[in-house]
């Protein structure tokens, strides 16, 4: 009985090398490195409808502190990557926009601003974002640290810029030339952006229910709050005098 069962342990152990030393058909080796190029066009729609929903995931940022923001966490961009991929390309939207309300209806924002003035106030704005952006990624990471809070630069930087986006978007409604309008638009805008600071610090630090946690996440509001009420000033100031 010992010697049948060690035999049959033997032809089991040889059955398993011959699997492994057989060489895959190429056709296997492709669905196992590019699965999706060989899907069934059913299996292909079900995975695309997946991939939308995680990209839908980030529209309820402003609500969740997991849906998006945890995806986000996952992918952990570096900050050279979040500036270039995010900061850069959506702050010059702001300063377009300037230029085409100093265009188009400048007459109207501010008769007594010539063309170079709009120039050097869409220059000095976009500095501006881009200075402010890296100062509220320094602020929320020394914040964290006060907190005993794992939390690197790049962390701090990414939410920054993540809450900045609806700021960023705000801008598009100069192409109304309604100065109320734009300025609802931008406190729209600016509460969202809260909504992103509300929902994303406790979550990059990971505690969502720590009480010193919530007091830097109102911290934080507070501070990004004035930074950009700042900045929509300079946009003001020239349109004071029409």
């Amino acid at each position: 009985m010992p010697a049948e069962f060690a035999n049959a342990i033997q032809s089991k152990q040889q059955f398993k090398a011959t699997c492994r030393a057989t060489p895959r058909p190429r056709a296997a080796q492709r669905w196992i490195r590019e699965p999706h190029r060989h899907a069934s066009p059913r299996a292909w729609r079900a995975l695309s409808r997946s991939r939308s929903m995680k990209l839908a995931d980030y529209s309820q940022m402003f609500v969740s502190y997991h849906e998006g923001w945890d995806q986000l966490v996952a992918a952990h961009p570096d900050r050279k990557a979040v500036f270039y991929k995010l900061v850069l390309p959506l702050s010059m939207i702001p300063a377009f926009m300037i230029l085409y309300a100093g265009t188009m209806y400048g007459s109207y924002y501010a008769p007594l601003l010539s063309e170079g003035g709009w120039l050097l106030l869409a220059g000095v704005f976009l500095a501006a974002e881009l200075g402010t952006v890296t100062l509220m990624g320094w602020v929320i990471h020394q914040l964290a640290l006060r907190q005993a809070v794992d939390n690197s630069y790049d962390g701090g930087y990414l939410l920054a810029a993540v809450a900045a986006v609806p700021m960023w978007l705000s801008s598009l409604t100069l192409f109304v030339p309604n100065l109320t309008f734009n300025i609802v638009c931008a406190v729209l805008g600016l509460l969202a952006a809260c909504a992103l600071v509300y929902h994303g610090v406790p979550t990059m630090a990971g505690h969502e229910r720590r009480d010193d946690v919530r007091d830097m996440t109102y911290l934080v509001m507070w501070i990004g709050a004035g930074s950009w009420a700042i900045l929509s000033i300079l946009i003001l100031l020239p349109m004071l005098g029409r």
